[in-house]
C-alpha cells in the first residue's frame, strides 16, 4: 500500500522514499530507507549541489548504503562526486552506465553550460540484468532497460520501482538522444512490465511518482 504524506515523501509498505527535485534539469533523487533503518539507498543524485541530501542526512542521521544511477545522463549523477567527498559508499549501475559516466560526451557534461564538465570519480560496481543487491534483509533487482540510453536501468524493491527515464507519466521518454534506440526502448518497456508486480509504484526520473496502474502504454 502507498501511502503520500506530500509531494515529496512515500511510503510503500515499510519503504520510506523522499524525493528531492534537482534545479537542474528538475530530475528526481530518491533516498529509500526501511522503516527503523538508519541506512539509505540513493537514486540518481543529479544535482551537482547536493547541499539538500547532505541536510536531509545529517538531520536524520543517515548512512549510505549505497548509491544507484538509473542511466548516464548527467543530470542523474553530477552530484555523485560532491556526495562521495562526505562518505564513500558503493555505486551501482549498469556496465555500459559504468563506461559512459566516464566521458564527458557521454554522460552529456561536455555539452551543458549549466554545469563544469566533469566524469564520475569514484569507481561503480556493475550490476547484470536481473541480478540483485542485499539491502537491509532485502533485495534490489536490476533490469537492464536500453533505450532511453544505451545504459538505462530499473530497479526494483519490492513493490517499489526507480524506472529513471524509461517509465515516466508527465514526460514522454526521449528517444532522439545520441545511444537512444526506439526498437530497444519498445523490447524494455515490455520487459520490464513482465517483471513488475501489479501493486507497483513507479518512481520516475523526472516529474510526479504513480502507481503502475496509472500508466498507459500510449503515453510512454
Amino acid at each position: 500500500s502507498l501511502i503520500v504524506q506530500d509531494v515529496n515523501y512515500y511510503k510503500v509498505d515499510d519503504l520510506h522514499v523522499h524525493r528531492l527535485v534537482s534545479r537542474y534539469h528538475n530530475s528526481n533523487t530518491f533516498i529509500a530507507h526501511s522503516f527503523g533503518s538508519a541506512e539509505v539507498i540513493i537514486v540518481d543524485p543529479g544535482d551537482p549541489d547536493t547541499s539538500l541530501i547532505v541536510e536531509y542526512l545529517n538531520a536524520k542521521e543517515f548512512d549510505i548504503h549505497s548509491v544507484w544511477l538509473t542511466h548516464e545522463h548527467s543530470d542523474h549523477c553530477a552530484g555523485i562526486n560532491a556526495l562521495y567527498t562526505r562518505q564513500a559508499f558503493p555505486i551501482y549501475c549498469t556496465a555500459i552506465c559504468a563506461q559512459n559516466v566516464l566521458n564527458p560526451k557521454r554522460n552529456f557534461s561536455a555539452y551543458i553550460d549549466e554545469i563544469e564538465t566533469f566524469i564520475v570519480h569514484p569507481a561503480t560496481t556493475a550490476v547484470g540484468h536481473k541480478c540483485g543487491v542485499n539491502f537491509g534483509g532485502k533485495e534490489i533487482i536490476v533490469l537492464s532497460t536500453p533505450g532511453h540510453t544505451k545504459g538505462s536501468a530499473c530497479f526494483i524493491l519490492g513493490s517499489t520501482v526507480f524506472s529513471g527515464d524509461t517509465l515516466m507519466k508527465d514526460y514522454k521518454t526521449p528517444l532522439n538522444f545520441p545511444g537512444s534506440d526506439k526498437v530497444a526502448y519498445q523490447n524494455s518497456i515490455r520487459t520490464l512490465l513482465q517483471n513488475l508486480k501489479s501493486d507497483s509504484y513507479i518512481f520516475p526520473g523526472h516529474g510526479n511518482p504513480f502507481a503502475l496502474s496509472e500508466y498507459s502504454l500510449s503515453g510512454g
